[in-house]
């Protein structure tokens, strides 16, 4: 190798030497700076601050925590203790309890407790890393997470009215004749709050085909809402509803309830076990373990389940009923006993007091020689034994009864004794037992068992019995008792097995029923099938043996297929339904079916619902054929609409129909222009902003805690919407009033410096109050260690910024009008 070449090499390694030497230089560097980077406070004082509070990645609230100089985290053991009350077992909190010190929960504490806490400069957040096992088994409580937020209030004056509008037209014609007959019906239902009153009220109006037109109120009452006791005051027409053997009657008059089971229907009205009102001409689709078994057309009027013609053998019934208004509702009827049990200490109650109610031609009419009053008392003496009272009296008819509802390892039973002294029918009594029982619910097999026994004198009256003139020695009385035992539990995997015993038993009369029944899915549950073959034998008839079969294919997520074979009629019955979104703007439903049988030759059935954004509506069409040779048939057509107008103070919305309570929600002048949908999901927003004013949210439930959330399209840039949801509490009429957006639109982003040193404030903390409002809450704020800060949700007016300090050091901003982002600089506290 020549000179240059040796020359070249040393070269080489020198600068090699060279780069390795800086290359440790900067590792040292980079890992002084690292671990100052990673230092929490690089203050020489102790950081008082606030900050978010997160449990395994759960967000609880807010916290208060100290950071030292030497990042030692200590927080506010009271504060910490309610947060986390509720979730940590009841060991880990008390392992905590005594590992405070001085009122301070530290990093120590934690660890003691097997919990590891944590600063998160990200986020400035304090976190708790907590094991699975010391964690409680959590009920997920919805009313929970609404009452822990701020909530809305509504207006003092409020109200709504709903619009049940309905037309029908129907026809009969066979080879000689032809009629038709068309009617028009508005159902008007509304309620109007002041402060805490409501004045409810429902009317009508009806436009006959052949006869006047006519308008009549129903009903009128003042409502008074006691929610500290859950109770109700109520003054007017009202109807009483009973217990198992009282009647439901209407009446002029005072109501005082704590019913907890109380359900506001105003087309059905469950009366006593078996029995039902309707006020209104209603479709009956009647549901016989999950399967449709018959569609009946009732008129107004009292029913009983044993008088109208259902399946034999029935065990447990499903009533969906829809009133020619297009109101649907539904009531359950089975042979099982009631499960609602009452706490210990728990008492529910219904005290109804005035004179007799009932409907005439053209409204309420009263008889003020008719007194009455009805009451019922329950009462949880255990957690497992609830135990009631149960008293009606009239002028000629007083009833007096008893219940006890006993909780058992394996299911609960329930005796009710009732006794009544009627002045024309004489003495009379009814009794009931039902057992409810579940076994192996945790294997494969698991079984129900049901068996209920009532029997009812002939001579056992209630207040629908008032207005008898009959004597006893013209009427008929005979005693009746019925009997039903059900069985059931799974045979093979997810196949099913029932059997049913029921009888009916009278003088006059004694009919037997046995039931045996399979059920279960296919394809993966996208089919499944129910058979049930029932056995009849009557004293007056000959033992009738009938078969039911059942298939529904669940095409997708919306659509099914049902179809039905009843060989008692040889009726063989065909539907086809699709159901999207029903309770949400653009929700459709639709259905076709079918029908052949020896009642008819041929019956064909079509529906189409739809929810709109301010209204529902479906049309219905039933078109049945008796004899196809000579032509013999029947139409009805059905067209429903239904709206709502309401306000809430000022602010007026047109909208679906009003349930319990509503909400109307306007966007602020800032937002006009932008989309706004309301509790938007994968399936479509409840309602959403269509360019014709406030829309209305008529879903809302009394008594149920609800929140209701927004997106807004389109935001303008460092628009602060907040949580973007409301949290409400309603009670039963209330109105709200919400608004989306506000002038409080602003974010400020500068940076605090310390105007006696000229240097940048870091990590301190700090409010903003509205200078002219001393009242109103402040906006917290923090800033890096750089001193830069943002402030989200400000107002174009004047501010003051006071830091937490020892003294507090303060400044002021003051804001306008223009772009919702305002860089301000540097903030100077003297």
């Amino acid at each position: 190798m020549d000179k240059f070449g040796r020359a070249h090499s040393r070269g080489q390694s020198i600068r090699f030497l060279i780069y390795l030497v800086l290359l440790l230089v900067l590792i040292v560097i980079d890992a002084q700076f690292a671990h100052a980077s990673n230092k929490i406070n690089p203050t020489n004082r102790t950081i008082e601050l606030h900050s978010s509070f997160l449990l395994n990645n759960r967000n609880l609230g807010t916290v208060s925590i100290s950071i030292s100089p030497e990042d030692a985290l200590s927080l506010d053991a009271e504060g910490v203790m309610t947060l986390i009350s509720d979730i940590l077992t009841d060991d880990s909190l008390s392992e905590l309890n005594a590992a405070a010190v001085e009122g301070k929960l530290t990093e120590q504490s934690f660890a003691k407790a097997g919990i590891t806490l944590g600063f998160d400069l990200g986020s400035l957040s304090t976190t708790l890393a907590v094991p699975k096992e010391l964690i409680k088994e959590q009920v997920i409580s919805f009313a929970r997470e609404t009452a822990s937020r701020k909530l809305a209030k509504p207006a003092n004056f409020s109200g709504y009215l709903n619009i049940l509008a309905s037309a029908s037209d129907s026809s009969q014609e066979d080879s000689e004749t032809r009629s038709r007959s068309r009617s028009e019906n508005f159902n008007f239902e509304g309620a109007i709050r002041v402060l805490k009153p409501v004045l409810e009220f429902e009317a009508r109006y009806d436009r006959p085909n052949n006869g006047e037109n006519v308008f009549f109120r129903e009903g009128t009452r003042i409502l008074y809402d006691i929610p500290s006791q859950a109770s109700q005051l109520a003054i007017g027409d009202v109807f009483s509803r009973g217990t198992r053997f009282q009647d439901t009657v209407d009446l002029l008059g005072v109501a005082l309830l704590r019913d907890y089971n109380e359900i506001r229907t105003r087309n059905v009205r469950p009366t006593t076990g078996r029995r039902f009102t309707l006020q209104r001409q209603s479709e009956v689709d009647v549901i016989v373990d999950g399967a449709l078994v018959r569609r009946l057309s009732l008129p107004p009027g009292d029913f009983d389940i044993r008088d109208i013609p259902l399946t034999r053998g029935s065990n447990n019934i499903e009533l969906i009923i829809r009133d020619d208004s297009g109101e649907v509702e539904t009531i359950r009827i089975g042979v099982s006993t009631d499960t609602d049990l009452l706490d210990t200490g728990v008492a529910e109650y219904r005290l109804d007091v005035g004179v007799l109610a009932e409907q005439g031609a053209e409204g309420p009419e009263y008889d003020e020689d008719l007194p009455l009053l009805s009451s019922f008392f329950r009462y949880g003496v255990s957690p497992s034994l609830t135990a009631g009272l149960n008293l009606q009296a009239g002028e000629s008819v007083q009833q007096l009864g008893i219940n006890l509802l006993k909780a058992l390892p394996y299911g609960t039973f329930e005796i009710d004794a009732s006794g009544s002294k009627n002045d024309v029918l004489g003495d009379g009594y009814a009794l009931f037992f039902g057992l409810d029982a579940f076994f192996g619910q945790n294997d494969a097999l698991s079984r129900t068992l049901t068996f209920t026994a009532e029997r009812e004198s002939g001579r056992f009256s209630g207040l629908n019995d008032l207005g008898r003139t009959n004597t006893s020695t013209s009427l008929e009385l005979t005693d009746r008792d019925n009997i039903n035992l059900a069985y059931s539990q799974f045979l093979y995997k997810q196949i099913r097995g029932s059997l049913g015993l029921s009888a009916s038993l009278d003088d006059n009369n004694e009919q037997y029923s046995l039931t045996a029944g399979l059920s279960g899915p296919l394809l993966g549950r996208r089919l499944s099938w129910s058979l049930r073959f029932v056995t009849d034998k009557s004293s007056n008839e000959n033992e009738d043996t009938s078969g039911f079969l059942s298939l529904t294919w669940n095409l997708n997520r919306y659509a099914r297929a049902v179809f039905d074979y009843d060989n008692t009629s040889n009726t063989f019955r065909s539907e086809y339904t699709y159901r999207r979104a029903q309770q949400r703007t653009g929700g459709f439903s639709a259905f076709i079916g079918s029908e052949t049988g020896d009642n008819d030759d041929a019956t064909f059935e079509a529906g189409i619902d739809y929810t709109g954004n301010r209204f529902r509506a479906s049309i219905d069409n039933d078109t049945r054929f008796t004899d196809l040779d000579s032509d013999e048939r029947s139409r009805l057509t059905a067209v429903n609409f239904n709206t709502a107008i309401a306000f809430a103070g000022s602010d007026i919305a047109i909208g679906r129909p009003v349930r319990d309570s509503f909400a109307i929600i306007k966007r602020h002048k800032s937002l006009a222009k932008n989309k706004v949908r309301i509790d938007n999901r994968d399936d479509g927003a409840l309602t959403k902003s269509d360019g014709l004013g406030n829309v209305l949210v008529g879903e809302l439930n009394a008594y149920s805690p609800r929140t209701i959330t927004y997106d807004v399209d389109n935001l303008p840039l460092g628009y602060d919407l907040g949580e973007g949801l409301f949290a409400l509490n309603p009670q039963f009429g209330e109105g709200y009033s919400l608004q989306i957006g506000s002038d409080a639109t602003i974010t400020v982003i500068g940076t605090l410096i310390d105007g006696q040193s000229g240097l940048p404030f870091s990590l301190i903390a700090g409010e903003a109050t509205p200078v002219n409002e001393p009242d109103a809450e402040p906006v917290q704020f923090f800033c890096n260690r750089s001193g830069r800060f943002a402030i989200s949700g400000l107002r174009p007016i004047k501010y003051e910024l006071r830091l937490i300090t020892e003294p507090p050091r303060v400044a002021t901003i003051e804001l306008e009008e223009g772009s919702n982002l305002a860089r301000i600089g540097e903030v100077i506290f003297e």
